[in-house]
């Protein structure tokens, strides 16, 4: 298996090279085939520590899997359709720069690995079960039904397994407003720690009898976790495949094939349903089939959408040019961390704009504050410079080694869901900027966390 990936990761990062070489070399993109060869350079110096830390195990394979998107797949996928060539005009005044900042901050991610991933021996498992109060997360749970028969029902804040669509129905975006996202915590709340309440449940009785049944009971329950839709953000349901997929791999080791297998099959699926109503715009069509014949596939998956998903070379171009504008000082990054924490960020709501807002104004002409992501290397040089750039990306997977470790060694169902959800964001999102990391991080131990917090050690068995 070890052979197959080495194979290929070399031949998809050297036909991403050729590719990048052969049509570029005339343009102002003519460097970008170095993305990819530095890429093939990375892997081999980090692929090892995945043997002999098996405690940042998780965390190196992302690198692996979220570099490898950045660095071979959106060049070759841009290249081929013509992106790099099309809006060369207006890519091209920093791209060598965007190129040698991505290529720097690949070494530093291999650096840092080095520092911070020592040799280990494996972790040894720790038994988990509910921690909290049982009683305590049933009244939440009471709570929450009450919450969503007198309000929630009316507000269309969840969907099961498909969105929605149809002429008399509205695109909903995400939501603003402080009622719906009350109500939505309170709901998300209650269905949470009752699939912990369940899922204990089902672990006892699995002890007990060793019935497998109990084992398939558990994974149906992911997979409803799954397909309960809360947005339109389609990465919400890949951190709760992982999520839910980590905590019953913990639960039953020895079904962790059957258990990726389902849980992933039904993320995958509703992923993909959730992508054609967005990129595909099903919402202004009848029904998904139709949206699908009307919409070519370079529309609702444009290399310009990728790069942006996963940080790539224009992304990286328009953060500079904005930072080569923007005068921000240490006071912006404050700011942004603390409109970034769950709980301050209520104190200073509405008393200027954190630095994606304006970078989003400034792409905009000032029409929208919300769209395109910062990068972590970006956003790096925007307050940085150059030599610091990749300072942020280096924070981002020191935080995500310390969350693996965390949710190897936990005792409870509860935390080992909570801190696979928030790992699974950092993982995703290591190669963006800290601030929406910092906010799905405290927002999640806030609430989730406190929760469990209070019904373990506040609320008494």
């Amino acid at each position: 298996m070890k052979s197959i990936l080495h194979i290929f990761i070399v031949i998809t990062s050297l036909f991403s090279a050729a590719v990048c070489f052969t049509t570029l070399q005339y343009t102002a993109f003519s460097a970008l085939f170095i993305l990819p060869l530095t890429y093939l350079i990375s892997y081999f110096l980090i692929y090892r520590l995945a043997e002999i830390c098996p405690r940042n195990y998780i965390t190196i394979n992302m690198v692996v899997v979220m570099l490898w998107l950045r660095m071979v797949l959106t060049p070759m996928y841009g290249t081929q359709s013509n992106m790099f060539i099309i809006d060369s005009a207006s890519l091209s005044e920093y791209s060598e720069l965007a190129i040698l900042l991505c290529i720097y901050e690949a070494f530093a991610i291999c650096l840092t690995l080095y520092l911070i991933c020592r040799p280990s021996n494996n972790i040894k498992s720790v038994p988990i079960s509910l921690r909290g109060n049982p009683n305590a997360y049933w009244i939440l749970i009471v709570i929450a039904i009450l919450v969503f028969l007198a309000i929630g029902r009316h507000m269309g804040l969840f969907e099961f397994g498909v969105k929605e669509i149809g002429e008399d129905i509205e695109r909903e975006g995400d939501i603003v407003d402080t009622r719906s996202l009350i109500v939505r915590n309170i709901i998300s709340s209650g269905y949470l720690f009752l699939f912990f309440v369940v899922v204990e449940k089902l672990r006892t009785r699995y002890e007990s009898t060793h019935k497998s049944k109990y084992i398939n009971y558990c994974i149906i329950l992911a997979i409803l976790m799954v397909c309960i839709i809360v947005g339109e953000r389609r990465t919400s349901q890949l951190y709760i495949a992982f999520a839910s997929c980590w905590l019953l791999i913990r639960l039953f080791p020895y079904q962790k094939r059957s258990i990726i297998s389902f849980v992933g099959g039904a993320a995958v699926i509703v992923i993909s349903i959730m992508t054609i109503y967005k990129q595909f715009h099903a919402f202004l069509y009848g029904s998904y089939i139709e949206a699908l014949q009307n919409t070519s596939m370079s529309k609702g998956m444009s290399p310009e959408l990728l790069d942006a998903y996963f940080y790539g070379i224009d992304t990286v171009i328009k953060n500079i040019s904005y930072g080569k504008v923007a005068n921000l000082g240490i006071g912006n990054l404050l700011y942004d961390f603390v409109r970034s924490t769950f709980g301050l960020h209520f104190l200073f709501k509405g008393d200027g704009l954190m630095t994606s807002q304006a970078y989003n104004m400034y792409i905009y002409s000032g029409n929208q504050t919300t769209g395109l992501l910062i990068s972590s290397i970006g956003y790096g040089y925007i307050y940085f410079g150059f030599i610091l750039a990749p300072i942020f990306t280096c924070i981002n997977l020191i935080i995500m080694c310390s969350i693996e470790r965390r949710m190897r060694i936990c005792d409870s169902i509860e935390m080992a869901y909570i801190w696979a959800f928030i790992f699974m964001r950092f993982g995703f999102g290591f190669l963006g900027a800290i601030p929406p990391l910092i906010n799905i991080a405290t927002q999640t131990l806030l609430i989730k966390g406190g929760i469990y917090f209070a019904a373990r050690y506040i609320i008494k068995r």
